[in-house]
């Protein structure tokens, strides 16, 4: 088999899914490090999906998507939803840090497939 066909058949054996990652989190004496934390969240490719009323959005709520590629056949995706958690989590505490310093007070992050997320803005 020649490298090209091995590597073909490896890429079709990759899913693509869009995931959700929802954060909520609590800075003490903060102000303008919300749009940092968001806009610092948006230039990693997690996307907000404008149609989804980010206007009504409380500042200490982000919500984005990202599409990933995985291969059933090396991970499930319940495990590489649980590796994108974790990473999320990391990009996550790094933002916190560079943006507003010393400021995190707790935060709450979630990371689901979009067919399977529900989320409702009022």
């Amino acid at each position: 088999m020649s490298l090209l066909n091995k590597i073909m058949q490896e890429k079709a054996k990759k899913q693509n899914v869009t995931l959700v990652y929802l954060l909520s989190f609590d800075l003490k004496d903060a102000s303008s490090e919300y749009a940092k934390i968001t806009n610092a969240l948006a230039k990693l490719g997690y996307s907000r999906d404008s149609s989804s009323g980010e206007d009504s959005l409380p500042r200490n709520f982000y919500a984005g998507q990202k599409q990933i590629s995985y291969n059933p056949e090396e991970i499930s995706l319940s495990d590489k939803i649980q590796q994108e958690t974790e990473e999320f989590e990391r990009v996550v505490l790094k933002i916190m840090e560079a943006e507003a310093p010393g400021k995190l007070n707790k935060y709450f992050l979630s990371v689901s497939r979009k067919k399977l997320t529900g989320l409702r803005i009022g």
